[in-house]
């Protein structure tokens, strides 16, 4: 079916001004509420649909454009690039008119999604938006995120690796000394929804170490063998960094109902023992860790 010559459904960011609360009797009351509704106007989170947006601009005011966490290559297009200030920091653009006639589009391709804006000048500055984000919709969930057939589509994200002071302290303080634990491996890609990406994954040879930004609940863990099952692993926390006591060439994150797929690149069959111990028949246990079968 023909799309109509304007996109069905367009998201008009930018509404009327802010009108002062009705009836307030009380000078705080009133400005309170008017505050309340001017931060609404201003900071905005709309749905991610892939139609047009609409966004009023002024000069002398930027916009702050935010996407996904996972969105940090950022491609543009303008049809009138001149009169624009753009820049981008990850995965933020900050926009800025440089004329009053100045309305335009924008294209956007990230590493992940397309967006299209339409750039409106106005001269109000009620209602005038300056942060924007976007509610993205539920991405597939499920064991299908580890197999081969997934493994295999686009979207596969390389981690932005930092090794943060606590991803280190993690690190030397559950080396071994066994052999390989002086190198880190960081070849590791990612599949899944922004809010399961690590900001860092490495292994030593014997354990592997996540790191998720703060504030951000740990998932569960999951080993996927050969055959795509899933099995649960030993792990303990240390502050941001999640240590899983083994290595694994793809290892699942599942929390409530979103699943994601870390991939190691430089997996290797023969390394560690089971045990992660220079014996059989000892076993590693982190001091009020329940086993997991």
């Amino acid at each position: 079916m023909m799309r109509g010559p304007l996109v069905a459904c367009i998201l008009a960011v930018c509404c009327a001004g802010v009108a002062p609360a009705s009836g307030a009797s009380k000078k705080g009351v009133g400005k309170s509420a008017t505050h309340a509704r001017a931060q609404a106007n201003h900071f905005r989170t709309i749905p991610y649909t892939g139609d047009i947006v609409v966004v009023q601009a002024m000069v002398g005011r930027m916009l702050e454009i935010e996407f996904g966490k996972a969105e940090t290559s950022i491609e543009f297009a303008m049809g009138d690039r001149e009169a624009w200030y753009v820049k981008t920091v990850g995965n933020v653009m900050f926009i800025k008119p440089k004329a009053a006639v100045a309305d335009t589009n924008l294209r956007v391709i990230t590493n992940r999604r397309k967006y299209w804006f339409d750039l409106v000048m106005t001269d109000r500055l009620g209602g005038l938006p300056y942060h924007l984000d976007f509610k993205y919709p539920p991405e597939p969930v499920g064991a299908p995120i580890s197999t081969p057939e997934a493994l295999a589509g686009e979207g596969k994200l390389a981690i932005d690796q930092q090794l943060s002071s606590a991803l280190r302290a993690a690190i030397a303080k559950t080396v071994t000394g066994s052999a390989g634990s002086g190198t880190l491996n960081g070849n590791y890609d990612f599949i899944g929804p922004d809010e399961l990406l690590p900001t860092a994954a490495y292994d030593n040879g014997e354990m592997t170490y996540i790191e998720f930004a703060p504030n951000n609940p740990m998932p569960v863990v999951f080993a996927v063998d050969e055959d795509g099952k899933e099995s649960r692993v030993n792990f303990h926390v240390e502050r941001d960094v999640l240590i899983v006591h083994r290595t694994a060439r793809r290892l699942v994150f599942r929390r409530d109902q979103v699943a994601a797929c870390l991939i190691n690149g430089n997996f290797r069959t023969s390394g560690a023992s089971a045990t992660y111990t220079s014996s059989q028949a000892v076993q590693r246990k982190v001091k009020g860790e329940p086993d997991v079968p």
